[in-house]
């Protein structure tokens, strides 16, 4: 994302998604709030977050206060949630 050479932010974000796409043999990447609620849902062993989604989405949120911010100023989101 921090890649100078790439001026365009939009353009890197659409690299970043490729990447992730192609790491897991996707052809897009489904977003949707209700789509990731569905999935941790899914409690079964052979779900796909029984990999650890399911942990790391409760630990995250709950257990290690995993807050995004946007205090640097060369991140691409806006400043509509700084830390302080």
């Amino acid at each position: 994302m921090l890649d100078t050479s790439q001026p365009d932010e939009l353009q890197r974000m659409v690299n970043v998604n490729d990447i992730l796409l192609n790491t897991y043999s996707q052809q897009c990447l489904d977003a949707g709030y209700m789509s990731m609620i569905n999935q941790l849902q899914n409690t079964s062993w052979e779900g796909p977050q029984s990999e650890g989604g399911r942990q790391w989405t409760y630990q995250t949120c709950v257990e290690f206060g995993f807050f995004q911010s946007s205090d640097d100023a060369r991140q691409p989101f806006g400043n509509n949630f700084p830390t302080s």
